[in-house]
This record gives C-alpha cells, structure tokens and sequence, in this order.
C-alpha cells in the first residue's frame, strides 16, 4: 500500500502571510487539525491546532514579567510564518505505508504532507492510519483481529493524578514521561482526562516538543488542580470492549486515547493511537509482502 492510497479527499492550504484568525477559521470550517503552508508551489511550514491552541493561550494572560500596561498580545505572531512548523517532514506519494508508520511512530509525528514530482498532494493523519486499520477489520472478517477485545493491545497509562492534584505537579510528570494523556481519578475512580490539547487551551503550554520537566506556567495557574482542567465524563471502553469497536469510537469522535475502566469504574488501561499504529504495522508489512 502506497501514501497515495491513504490520502484524505480533502485538501486544504495555507499561506505564510494569512492571519492566526484566518488559520483557526478555516481549521474549523473544514474540522481539520493540520493546515499545510504552502508558498509559490511549495510546502513551507504546518499549522496545527496545537500552534494556535498554544498562541490564543499564551494571549489570555497578562505579561506578569513587565511593569508596563500591555499584554501578551501585542508581542505574539499574528501571521502563520511566525508560529508555525517549519521545516516539515514530507513522503513521496509512492513511500509504502509502512515506511509512513514508522516515521510517525519514532518521531510522534501525526500528520505528514505527501508530495508527487515536488507537488503537495495531500496530508496523512493519524486518523487516516486508524481507517485503514478499521477497513482492514472490515475487510477480513474471519481474521482474529476481528476477535480481539481491547485488553490484547492497551497499555498501562503513564500518568494518573488525583483530582486535588496541582496542574504543574502534573504538567511535570506529563513531560517527563512524554505522555499526552493523563487520567484523573477520583476515590479511585476515573472522573475525567487531561490531554495535550486541555493543557493548550487552559494553560498555553504542551507537552509536545518539551524536555523540561518543569516548563513555566502563568501564575495565575499556580493552584490550579488537576480537577479545574481535566475533561469530564470522557468517551471509555471496557476490556472486553471489541477492539474494532473501540477503533470506531476515536474515529467518531476524534480522540487519539480511550481510557479503559474495570467494571467498578477503575482504571484498568489506556488504548492510544500509538497502539493501534503498532497494531497496522506488521498488517501493513505483509499486504506489502504479499504485492511484491
């Protein structure tokens, strides 16, 4: 299986000099998350949710460093060229999936522009990836993927904190781990999630890209808990939840983890979008096999 084959229908650019409210426009018009940048023909740059979740964040606080009236806002970019990507990692339309998988597996990577004779052509998702596993399921029905419940492919999560838990305890132990996701609990139970994208837009950081354990977080945030930010009542799975079944949910609503509770309530896993990746991998290798 080659790019080509994995591409959205949809594509949609933009350019260098637009405007952040431009770019945070048309990701909502077209409910996308990665934007390519594109100058006289070429891929420059990528703007992301996260770019401009981390940006309008970083404007809602007042400047605690300066004795002077103004905010943030006046000192931030307001034009893609100053907050997004760049330089971009690009495949070849004709790069095998495989290839593609293991580029966003090492380098967390969810989208990747895909190029034909140096011409943009399209981007691949996460979420493309996690189609083609599910069309696979779909495609096969006696194979015992199709028999497999979550249990066989979660993992344990990396970061838990209790609800009373202070955001920058748990921002630090987000980084240090390099997990995206953490679960908030509750007498032992889950009552919500902190993602990557909560800490943008409730905090204006990310864990993404940063190797301090201690990143800086706006006094106004000092006591802030874990309770104040997380996300309630979160999309769950059981561990016996069919594995396709639970594929299907992050596709619908658009969510790159599903916590995974026992029947008491308690957390018994995570099943990310990493996982299922490692799950189409070795799929993929031998469609690719069995072609050449």
């Amino acid at each position: 299986m080659k790019a080509s084959e994995l591409l959205s229908n949809m594509l949609v650019t933009i350019g260098p000099n637009a405007s952040l409210d431009d770019a945070r426009k048309t990701l909502g018009r077209c409910e996308i998350r990665h934007l390519p940048v594109v100058e006289d023909g070429h891929v420059v740059g990528m703007v992301s949710e996260r770019d401009i979740s981390i940006v309008l964040g970083r404007v809602q606080q007042p400047n605690s460093h300066s004795d002077e009236t103004d905010t943030q806002e006046t000192r931030i970019p307001m034009q893609v060229q100053g907050f997004m990507s760049s330089p971009v990692w690009c495949v070849d339309a004709r790069s095998d999936v495989g290839e593609i998988i293991d580029m966003m597996l090492e380098y967390r990577i969810s989208a990747l522009p895909v190029t034909a004779k140096d011409k943009l052509i399209g981007v691949i998702t996460v979420t493309d990836a996690l189609r083609c596993l599910l069309d696979y399921c779909r495609s096969q029905p006696y194979d015992q993927l199709n028999r497999d419940t979550v249990i066989a492919h979660m993992s344990e999560p990396e970061v838990v904190a209790d609800y009373n838990d202070y955001v920058h305890i748990v921002l630090a132990s987000m980084v240090r781990m390099q997990s995206y996701y953490t679960l908030v609990v509750l007498d032992g139970r889950l009552v919500g999630v902190i993602s990557d994208r909560d800490l943008r837009r409730r905090l204006g950081v990310s864990v993404r890209g940063s190797l301090d354990a201690h990143p800086e977080l706006h006094d106004s945030h000092e006591f802030r808990t874990a309770g104040q930010i997380m996300t309630s009542n979160p999309k769950t799975a059981t561990a016996d939840t069919p594995l396709k079944q639970a594929v299907s949910m992050m596709i619908q609503y658009r969510i790159g983890a599903l916590p995974i509770l026992n029947g008491d309530g308690t957390v018994a896993g995570l099943l990310s979008a990493t996982d299922l990746m490692r799950v189409l991998r070795p799929l993929v290798a031998e469609q690719e096999c069995i072609a050449a």
